[in-house]
């Protein structure tokens, strides 16, 4: 598809400026005349490398994009004005180019979801999967608002996460700042001490002054290594082996695995109640939870849940049987499939984990802190117990 600048003349022959994305002139042309357009101008713009550069969508920028949609869904506005004034207003170079798009293709008569799917780099199956459905059953706005609500909650959450995690990696960092500075300063200058009073020194104060001394010899090639391989994580970690990795562990670690699962449970029972509050039946609901989830452990029990369901075994036996799911999720599930309102019993699963998951968040940044501050005290303690021994010998020799 190419790009197309144009000049036209409107129906009270006011000149109209802008541009359209057209296969061919004659495409342009037809275009143009679709919006009752005299077409007097046009030129072809070239595509440019910052054409392909992808610009950075943040889950808080959805959040954004929804909560703006279904305020002014709301107010019964067009779905082409809205995406006009959204286009016009947003500040996300990603955000903004995606919307420029929609309201191009809206204008040809393509569907909203079509445009919502071209942009899959940005959005979520969950969130493409929503919008299909509210813009077949004609309640976009509703599907905007339960999703705003969604991605404001996992904001939260993260927001929480990554909070629990800053102290305690400051306290790392200054631990690691510590150990350099001991080891390229403090300790070559005892060491030198030491062997000139020719003091017999310890194992384990050996081992800590041949570290001294490889660190100081080869500073630049460990700097530049450490580097390497800090990139070399991220770019694994992003990766889909990565994400797997990620969750592998997080799984296995003792605490952190338990906060992990409250984490799951929750994404999937957000994640099932928008779906069920917009009549997606459960089938279809655990078919488009199973493409949402990064987790192949997961992945795997949601697969052999389904089919277990397409067999005639019911959700919450499902559940229970694959010895993953919570008690209280199980029951609450179990007590929804019985009184045939499962949607409100997962709404209620989704509001019960979101605060049992905010307050254990809370108790980890209060269990952690300590935890670390002895670790790091220990550290520094087994360096001076080192130099202790020795400096012992030190004295016992002046003496």
């Amino acid at each position: 598809m190419n790009k197309y600048k144009f000049i036209a003349l409107d129906k009270e022959k006011k000149k109209i400026k802008g541009m359209v994305e057209a296969a061919s002139i004659d495409e342009l042309r037809k275009i143009i005349s679709f919006h009752d357009y005299y077409l007097i101008k046009y030129k072809k713009v070239k595509q440019d490398k910052k054409h392909f550069i992808s610009h950075t969508v943040r889950e808080k920028d959805i959040k954004e994009l929804c909560n703006n949609m279904a305020m002014m869904l709301s107010s019964n506005q067009p779905l082409i004005s809205v995406i006009s004034i959204l286009e016009a207003t947003t500040s996300n170079l990603g955000i903004k180019e995606f919307l420029n798009y929609t309201k191009e293709e809206l204008n040809k008569g393509q569907s909203f979801t079509s445009c919502v799917r071209k942009y899959n780099k940005y959005f979520s199956n969950l969130f493409i999967s929503m919008v299909d459905v509210g813009e077949k059953s004609g309640s976009l706005k509703e599907v905007f608002a339960y999703l705003s609500k969604y991605y404001e909650n996992t904001q939260k959450i993260k927001s929480k996460i990554v909070n629990a995690m800053i102290y305690p990696s400051i306290l790392l960092l200054m631990a690691v700042v510590i150990m350099f500075v001991m080891c390229l300063f403090v300790l070559p200058m005892y060491s030198d001490i030491f062997i000139d009073n020719n003091i017999d020194l310890p194992l384990y104060t050996m081992i800590l002054f041949s570290f001294s001394n490889f660190l100081k010899e080869y500073f630049i090639f460990v700097i530049l290594t450490l580097i390497l391989v800090f990139l070399s994580s991220i770019l694994f970690l992003m990766s889909k082996k990565g994400k797997s990795f990620i969750s592998l562990v997080l799984s296995k670690l003792p605490f952190i695995s338990k906060i992990y699962k409250l984490f799951n449970i929750y994404i999937i029972s957000s994640n099932l109640e928008i779906m069920l509050s917009n009549n997606i039946s459960l089938i279809d609901s655990l078919k488009i939870l199973i493409t949402c989830l990064n987790n192949s452990s997961l992945v795997k029990k949601f697969k052999w849940i389904l089919d277990e369901i397409r067999r005639g075994v019911t959700f919450y036996s499902a559940c229970e049987t694959s010895g993953y799911f919570p008690k209280m999720f199980v029951e609450m599930v179990k007590n929804g499939e019985i009184t045939n309102n499962l949607t409100n019993e997962v709404k209620s699963s989704s509001k019960f984990y979101f605060v049992k998951l905010n307050n254990t968040l809370s108790r980890l940044s209060i269990f952690i802190e300590p935890v670390l501050i002895i670790l790091i005290s220990l550290f520094v303690g087994l360096i001076m117990a080192s130099l202790f021994m020795p400096m012992l010998g030190l004295l016992s020799n002046i003496s």
